[in-house]
């Protein structure tokens, strides 16, 4: 598998970092390698962890477990299974790697929760297991912990993408080091994209603009925001405000910001609604056009950092705060008189219009 270069045009900032870890691994050329993580469900956080990891790969015989294998494939031009096959896939492959993202939480999944006793019984038939850039939270139930330290020592390698997984590994005796999580090892799209998207949404690059990364995955916030944002937006009537979903889950409304940006619409007519699914490697470049985003979910800070972008943080999550605290960042309140006067600084400190659209 090569690895890809970054595109031509891609500013430094927003070229791929390389997260480490593989070399314990010994992956040869021609060894038969399953990626399992959170994949197919539609969510660009997930998805970039993909991209990004199948960089960081050598070249091998590379399948992925998704849940929808065909969206995968079609993607990340990528070999995709479904999870059904995935026990009889592992079993037939070399190298099983468990690939990143904030896998083990309180908002983990059924398949999260089963990842540890899939691993064991990967070892046991011989399978070199790697748990690579994972994210391992206090919220996660203690059992799930308590396996993962139990298999850590049988593990080919175990890293983490944070300072907070890795004290609470620390905490049932495991050191595993901090690396950048794997979305950061995905090159962006050429920033003439980016620009291809705005124009899409219709936003005027010379006018001030912010764009919404928000979530409804905890309903008080979201209520909370539907409250505040349309009189914020209403207030700001030079800003143009654009919402870009981060997650389009499938079967979950709650994970599915798309239908949470539809009902802010509602009631705020005036935003703009990124309503297509794309690949990570777009909303990267398409963030990379705001000089203003407001972040909920973990991915849309890593994404607006990598961009440049001033960010205004609600974080919904312990991996969230756990970042903003690693970066000397504050949160906001969700209040329309706090996000309005965080909005308006992060303008005025960046080079677009600001003092036309914060002020009377």
């Amino acid at each position: 598998m090569q690895r890809r270069d970054p595109p031509d045009g891609e500013p430094r900032d927003m070229q791929p970092s390389r997260p480490s870890g593989f070399d314990a691994v010994r992956i040869r050329p021609g060894d038969r390698v399953l990626a399992l993580g959170g994949y197919g469900v539609r969510n660009v956080g997930d998805e970039a962890i993909l991209s990004g990891l199948m960089n960081e790969l050598p070249d091998c015989r590379l399948r992925v477990v998704s849940r929808a294998p065909g969206e995968t494939s079609d993607m990340h031009r990528v070999k995709a299974l479904s999870t059904v096959l995935a026990p009889a896939a592992a079993w037939g492959s070399d190298v099983l790697v468990v690939g990143g993202g904030g896998i083990f939480s309180g908002h983990m999944g059924t398949m999260g929760r089963l990842i540890p006793l899939f691993s064991r019984l990967a070892l046991a038939r011989g399978v070199r297991v790697t748990f690579q850039a994972v994210g391992v939270y206090s919220s996660a139930p203690p059992w799930v912990v308590r396996s993962i330290a139990a298999l850590a020592p049988k593990l080919a390698s175990i890293t983490v993408r944070d300072a907070a997984s890795a004290r609470l590994l620390r905490s049932w005796g495991v050191e595993a080091p901090v690396v950048p999580d794997l979305s950061q090892a995905m090159s962006s799209a050429p920033s003439k994209r980016g620009r291809e998207l705005l124009h899409t949404l219709g936003l005027k690059a010379r006018r001030p603009r912010v764009a919404l990364c928000l979530t409804a995955t905890e309903p008080s916030l979201a209520e909370a925001l539907l409250c505040s944002l349309p009189s914020l937006i209403d207030s700001l009537p030079e800003v143009q405000f654009a919402f870009v979903p981060m997650s389009h889950h499938p079967t979950m409304p709650h994970h599915n910001d798309l239908q949470f940006a539809r009902r802010l619409r509602s009631r705020a007519p005036r935003l703009a609604v990124l309503e297509h699914w794309l690949h990570p490697a777009e909303i990267l470049a398409l963030l990379g056009q705001f000089p203003v985003v407001v972040c909920m979910r973990y991915h849309s800070l890593l994404f607006a950092a990598r961009a440049g972008a001033a960010i205004v943080a609600i974080p919904y999550a312990e991996k969230c705060s756990s970042w903003l605290e690693e970066q000397d960042l504050d949160p906001v309140g969700t209040d329309a008189e706090s996000l309005t006067e965080r909005i308006c600084q992060a303008l005025s400190d960046s080079r677009i219009g600001a003092a036309r659209a914060c002020t009377g």
